[in-house]
């Protein structure tokens, strides 16, 4: 996928600790994570959790980088890992079942995963995204 040029700017700008750019970077590819969240995770509350954690991730390894131009396709398979981790517990099984049981068997496992630190990233991400000015 080819990325304007704006958005180049600030991942560069970003990755050498710009808050402001890695706000603008979250508002400008936030939907396209939260769409691949909630097309693999078929719940818009874990999604909300999933692109919390893409963007902590994102946060951690951007300087890591090597091309700018392939920013699309590094954060597409990073929303993709994570997606897996929350289907995946701790012991390698899905914690949300592929093939639910059929209606009058069905039980109730909502697989959850709350963080802390997701949730101390949204707070301060909405927050940053309130006080940057985007294009």
């Amino acid at each position: 996928m080819q990325q304007p040029d704006y958005l180049i700017d600030y991942i560069e700008k970003a990755k050498l600790g710009d808050e402001d750019a890695f706000a603008k970077i979250f508002k400008e590819t936030h939907s396209m994570v939260y769409n691949i969240a909630c097309a693999s995770i078929k719940n818009t509350e874990e999604a909300k959790d999933v692109v919390s954690e893409v963007y902590i991730r994102v946060f951690r390894h951007l300087p890591t980088l090597r091309d700018s131009h392939s920013f699309i396709r590094w954060l597409t398979v990073i929303t993709h890992n994570v997606c897996t981790d929350h289907l995946t517990d701790s012991e390698g099984t899905l914690s949300t079942p592929l093939f639910p049981e059929p209606p009058g068997r069905m039980t109730l496992n909502c697989g959850t995963k709350k963080k802390p630190c997701s949730r101390w990233f949204s707070e301060s991400y909405i927050s940053c995204l309130n006080r940057s000015s985007v294009r």
